[in-house]
């Protein structure tokens, strides 16, 4: 049986971020101002400067705190796991890198996030996160908050602690994306290697997102 994996663990980033970057957020996808708290919910059109603001409140259960609009409608309707009748969310390994993901059967594209909060630093991925199937990575997007100065930040995908995929975010810019192909196995895990962060400033509130089938 098909199914699609959505987002839910935010983007965010400050307001002011937000505005330079103006992205379009996919239908019903929601993004958080970190230092207002105000969440707007993307519709795949509008660009984020003409988006209205959602009622949001931060959840006090989780550590990245993901924020929740509960509006009780069939297309756009967020909560952390349990709390939802319409789609099950999972917080996956409960730590500050946690990922989440939902399943409803609609398409066989497969979409998994992953998050860290505050500034980057050199790290080796320890937080591990699972695809929901057996399927092939072959998009890679990178989104940071604040953008790094004075250096790149280079993140590496390791498949079961190897390597396999890196992605380079150009200093002064915001957001990276790369074509890749990355078999991987429902029994494999992911994790995200930091190897430059950036130096003047270091990049921060990153969201990481694959995606594939």
């Amino acid at each position: 049986m098909e199914f699609v994996i959505d987002d839910i663990q935010l983007k965010r980033a400050t307001a002011a971020a937000w505005t330079a970057l103006n992205p379009v957020l996919l239908p019903g996808e929601p993004g958080v101002e970190t230092d207002t708290r105000k969440t707007k919910i993307g519709d795949g059109v509008t660009a984020w400067n003409s988006l209205s603001y959602s009622v949001a409140t931060p959840d006090t259960h989780n550590h990245d705190a993901a924020y929740a609009a509960l509006n009780h409608n069939h297309d756009a309707s967020y909560a952390t796991a349990g709390h939802n009748h319409n789609a099950t969310y999972a917080s996956l390994g409960h730590n500050h890198d946690a990922t989440y993901a939902k399943a409803d059967g609609s398409t066989g594209t497969v979409r998994i996030n992953y998050g860290k909060t505050g500034e980057l630093v050199v790290s080796t991925g320890v937080s591990r996160f699972y695809p929901p199937r057996d399927m092939t990575i072959t998009k890679w997007e990178m989104w940071v908050g604040v953008a790094p100065v004075g250096a790149n930040i280079i993140a590496s995908l390791n498949i079961n602690g190897v390597a396999s995929e890196t992605m380079t975010l150009t200093a002064g810019t915001n957001y990276a994306s790369a074509t890749v192909s990355a078999p991987v196995l429902a029994s494999d895990y992911l994790t995200i290697d930091f190897t430059q962060v950036g130096t003047t400033t270091k990049g921060s509130e990153v969201s990481i997102r694959l995606t594939g089938a």
